[in-house]
């Protein structure tokens, strides 16, 4: 992790003082030898020379102060830091993390491993560094600059300036909408067969507990316009060309309704719901954005808008 501005390197040196701090006070207790506890040299050790100069010559600056002015420094550097214990969001998907843990120091996991949400159960095989999901990560945790700095590459909750139903899906809760969307839209296509015998031969073709969902939600469909009943046969009539599994067609017609719910979002609201997904999902729901919004007139974009939130509100009262 690279150094960018003093005001980095001042929360570095912060990390090291109070790590180092720690870890000589629990040497001290169990009368191990102070020298094995240098936080310092193992951080520096993990950096470029250049900035290890850095952070070494503004240690120098540190300790030629006085005592009050040791003081103040800090004062001023943790008030920049805050003192609330928000770190990353916990629907962000693992492999997300992964990815981004890669890229850093073996130091730098160690402290952004220690700090995940409960929910994110990330770790590094010491051999492979393939990740592996683990009841719990017993870390013990180091500071949470580091931390914040590592959340930056992400978007969280609180980084939307309104949140609705949707935003506020789990990963776990978001793949449930989008099946569900899809069952939804399906039912919609199929109240435009008019014969039932016709009905029973297109849903045979699904597996039964996904066949009862999409015939339930016929009946309990409100009244609905021609116009948009035509718009659902057209849409489960390209995903049946591109997706010749029922199971995965269903997912697909569910992502591309997310995609024109998504059409007239800002990128963070864009990038967050793209974090719930796998990494290897991801990149494609911008792709899936941009042809939905080319393709779906403004009006039916904020129809199905509305019918995707009102999805959103059930699934989570359900999963409650």
């Amino acid at each position: 992790m690279k150094i960018k501005s003093p005001k980095k390197t001042d929360f570095f040196l912060l990390l090291a003082l109070r790590q180092e701090e720690r870890l000589f006070a629990s040497a001290r207790e169990n009368n191990e030898n102070i020298l094995s506890h240098d936080f310092f040299a193992l951080l520096t050790g993990q950096m470029s020379a250049p900035e290890a100069q850095k952070l070494t010559h503004l240690r120098l600056e540190y300790e030629a102060k006085s005592k009050d002015k040791q003081k103040k420094w800090r004062e001023q550097i943790e008030a920049q830091i805050g003192t609330d214990e928000l770190f990353i969001d916990a629907n962000i998907h693992w492999s997300h993390i992964v990815a981004a843990l890669t890229e850093e120091t073996s130091t730098i996991r160690q402290i952004v491993l220690a700090g995940l949400p409960s929910a994110l159960h990330v770790h590094f095989d010491g051999n492979s560094k393939e990740p592996v999901n683990e009841p719990s990560i017993k870390r013990k945790t180091l500071e949470k600059t580091i931390r914040k700095s590592f959340a930056r590459r992400f978007v969280g909750l609180h980084d939307l300036p309104v949140a609705s139903a949707f935003d506020r899906l789990s990963g776990a809760e978001l793949a449930r909408l989008i099946r569900q969307a899809g069952i939804r839209e399906v039912a919609l296509a199929c109240l435009r067969i008019t014969a039932v015998e016709s009905v029973a031969s297109f849903l045979r073709r699904f597996l039964a507990e996904d066949a009862l969902a999409i015939a339930t939600q016929m009946s309990d469909l409100p009244e609905t316009g021609a116009e948009r009943l035509f718009f659902a046969e057209s849409m489960v009539q390209s995903a049946l060309e591109n997706e010749a599994n029922p199971s995965a067609m269903l997912d697909l017609l569910g992502i591309w309704l997310i995609g024109i719910l998504l059409c007239s979002s800002a990128p963070r609201r864009i990038n967050y719901t793209a974090q719930k997904l796998p990494l290897e999902v991801s990149p494609k729901l911008f792709e899936i954005i941009e042809s939905q919004c080319r393709q779906t007139p403004v009006a039916r974009q904020h129809e199905i808008g509305t019918e995707i939130e009102r999805i959103a509100e059930t699934v989570v009262k359900t999963f409650q």
